[in-house]
């Protein structure tokens, strides 16, 4: 039991040390990386943008032991360099005890006893800050000594990052996009068939306890065409001249507009909703929601059972035993 208790200390203080430096390291790398990453943290769905199986395979393993966060690739390539610098720091501090006990017995004294300090003996004629540098650089991981680190930095480009995360962003979140641009549409175009997104929003989108399902967009996309197509209907002569005085005075939504400029701004909200709706539908389809919802796969319930079940560092620790493999 002691042991259980001890093993829970280190893992709880060596997931704060990884938490805590992996923050710092990414502050050290800009605001370019830094906005990416809050993107793709706080933004946007990173479980929709991993193509792998084996990847896949791996967080469903890890969401059933109750490990529910999706890390980003720079977060997991810092999170195993960082491990990989406090099992090395690890084994020097074991060498160095070893090492000491050697020169206690040999009667040659303890100054060789501390190799870390190697670089810090002539501090005398060093300021307080380049000190305290040195010190911060032997007892943090710095970002040069990081392999798996570097060689991500090296292969992707910070802008290129930086737009790949904004797109990413964009794609999770389009199911808000898409009610904004209907609630938009109503106000800048406001009639009798644009009343039919407001309602669609307010009365069941934004009532919904989950998300809307899949029927629900394919409504608004086969609304959307159809206005299209009634808005292109009255530019020509197809017989609505003897309504349109009737449909401008009510307000329908249908009339008549000069080409051009005027055309495409009097059409462009709806195609913009078809694109929106057509990337939420998507969404629903990779995240495995096209037929049931998350409630119909888990209640809400059942989900915070297992969560508190799995995610304690005791439950964690007797699964990694059980299971014969690493902790997290």
């Amino acid at each position: 039991m002691q042991k259980i208790k001890e093993i829970e200390t280190d893992l709880s203080q060596r997931d704060e040390f990884i938490a805590n430096h992996t923050k710092r390291l990414v502050d050290e790398m800009g605001w370019c990386t830094r906005t990416t990453q809050h993107w793709r943290n706080n933004r946007s769905e990173q479980i929709m943008f991993i193509y792998e199986q084996n990847e896949l395979d791996k967080y469903m393993k890890k969401a059933k032991r109750g490990l529910i966060k999706v890390g980003t690739e720079l977060e997991e390539a810092l999170r195993l360099d960082i491990m990989d610098w406090l099992l090395r720091k690890k084994n020097k501090e074991s060498n160095d005890i070893k090492m000491g006990e050697l020169v206690g017995k040999l009667n040659i004294g303890n100054k060789l006893t501390d190799f870390e300090n190697f670089d810090l003996e002539n501090e005398d004629d060093l300021s307080e800050e380049e000190i305290e540098k040195r010190r911060k650089k032997r007892d943090e991981p710095q970002l040069e000594n990081m392999k798996r680190t570097q060689t991500y930095m090296k292969t992707r480009a910070g802008f290129y990052e930086l737009f790949s995360a904004f797109v990413e962003m964009m794609i999770a979140n389009s199911r808000n996009i898409c009610f904004l641009l209907m609630i938009f549409c109503h106000l800048i175009n406001g009639a009798l068939l644009t009343m039919f997104y407001p309602i669609m929003v307010f009365a069941y989108a934004l009532l919904e306890e989950t998300r809307p399902q899949k029927w629900f967009w394919n409504i608004v996309i086969y609304y959307s065409i159809a206005f299209v197509f009634l808005r292109f209907a009255t530019q020509f002569n197809f017989g609505f001249e003897e309504y349109l005085f009737w449909m401008q005075k009510y307000y329908i939504g249908l009339e008549p507009v000069k080409q051009g400029l005027e055309m495409i701004n009097y059409i462009l909200c709806e195609i913009l909703i078809i694109c929106a709706a057509n990337l939420a539908k998507m969404n629903l389809d990779i995240l495995g929601l096209e037929i049931r919802d998350e409630l119909e796969i888990e209640s809400v319930g059942n989900a915070i059972k297992r969560f508190i079940e799995n995610s304690t560092i005791s439950t964690r620790i007797k699964n990694a035993l059980r299971d014969g493999r690493e902790l997290d």
